[in-house]
């Protein structure tokens, strides 16, 4: 049975990083401008065919929306 080491290297690195933000503008150029809860800003681009409010809650993955997340509600507690 033969054995790629590349393969195998290439199955040790991470899959790229998704941020959960909020679209706070469309704009012009078809991009979105996106606040994640970290306080960075990101200019990601939607795949074909989607489109997206402002306050939509959105997955970006390495510039890209890639899904919609959910609006779940906060909740504050006090010790």
């Amino acid at each position: 049975m033969q054995v790629n080491p590349w393969s195998k290297l290439l199955a040790l690195i991470p899959g790229p990083r998704s941020s959960k933000g909020n679209v706070t503008a469309a704009n012009a150029d078809g991009s979105y401008t996106v606040a994640t809860a970290d306080g960075a800003t990101i200019l990601a681009r939607p795949l074909p065919g989607q489109t997206w409010t402002v306050g939509a809650g959105v997955f970006v993955e390495s510039g890209r929306i890639v899904d919609s997340a959910p609006s779940l509600p906060g909740m504050t507690q006090y010790v």
